[in-house]
């Protein structure tokens, strides 16, 4: 089979695999689709942790071909982590925080190929979930643990800083369950338009370029930049909520006051990864009334997925290889 391999920080192309072997305890998936992440070009560039040579891509979404669990011809989604069970943070009810938490397209290889062997408790039968669709499952999953953080929004007035594929899943989940006001700000024209005119055309959002004068009850920081963890900072109402959603280069550093936390009694948070919400992504992603496909702009081959990891070339909203 062909797969995207990244055999070091900078090294990328595609190579010929031997077919894949069904194990015990594992489903053989045909990958339909997988997206792009920010996370697949931090381990190109040799900024986050992986395990070298790998075929990345995390967002998979396949059919199954064989399985001693599920029926071939199955459509799932596949949820990347794979904690171990029996370390502290696991037995406490964090497999995220899995002292060796695994995770297909980072440590094992992932969903830039053709085909992908993951364990069966990965796999999430789907239903008539269109593929365009159903490759938000992961990013939605994790969403959807940011907002179990953060806890009852439903009155909140909310802010958005980022308006890439994570922050519009935010509002766009955040506009159907709230009713506080909602801002999201997004720097680039070309993406504040597109967000205007087709993600959130019948939303109460309203897309910004610059931070507004208010205040908020919580501020979702979803670029990944200090900038942005710089005008969350600024923008929260004393006992507002901060939650770093955004991945930030691990190098980064912010200076802040923490008089001001103290004062005004924030609380800033993490949110990593999807612990135990991938049925609720599911459950959301088979609501037909919630569209996610628009957020796919930029479809590609593997080869065009080189060009898009190597030359760092954006996408205008969501990059997804399809199979």
């Amino acid at each position: 089979m062909k797969a995207l391999k990244i055999e070091k920080p900078f090294k990328i192309f595609i190579d010929d695999y031997p077919t894949l072997e069904l194990m015990n305890g594992y489903t053989l998936l045909k990958v339909s689709a997988c997206g792009l992440c920010g996370t697949d070009l931090k381990i190109y560039r040799g900024e986050t942790e992986a395990n070298y040579p790998i075929v990345p891509g995390h967002e998979i979404v396949g059919e199954v071909v064989k399985s001693d669990v599920y029926t071939p011809g199955t459509k799932v989604v596949v949820d990347p982590n794979s904690p171990c069970g029996v370390c502290d943070s696991c037995r406490q009810g964090k497999p995220h925080l899995c002292e060796s938490l695994e995770a297909t397209g980072v440590t094992r290889d992932g969903g830039f190929a053709e085909f992908v062997l993951v364990k069966n408790s990965q796999v999430y039968p789907l239903g008539n979930v269109p593929v365009n669709k159903a490759v938000f499952a992961e990013p939605l999953s994790c969403v959807l643990h940011g907002l179990d953080l953060v806890g009852n929004v439903h009155v909140s007035d909310i802010l958005v800083v980022g308006g890439g594929p994570i922050g519009s899943i935010f509002a766009i989940l955040i506009d159907r369950f709230s009713v506080g006001k909602l801002f999201l700000i997004e720097i680039e024209e070309k993406r504040r338009e597109f967000l205007k005119d087709v993600i959130l055309k019948n939303s109460r959002a309203e897309v910004i370029e610059h931070p507004p004068e208010d205040k908020f009850d919580v501020v979702v920081e979803a670029s990944g930049s200090v900038k942005g963890l710089e005008s969350a900072f600024e923008h929260l109402k004393p006992g507002g909520k901060l939650l770093i959603f955004g991945v930030p280069s691990h190098r980064d550093t912010l200076n802040f006051r923490p008089f001001d936390v103290y004062k005004h009694e924030y609380t800033i948070m993490g949110s990593y990864v999807n612990p135990l919400t991938m049925s609720k992504a599911v459950k959301i992603l088979q609501d037909s009334s919630i569209i996610f496909e628009n957020l796919v702009t930029d479809v590609l081959d593997l080869q065009e997925l080189i060009g898009y990891i190597e030359g760092h070339k954006t996408p205008l909203m969501k990059a997804v290889y399809t199979n």
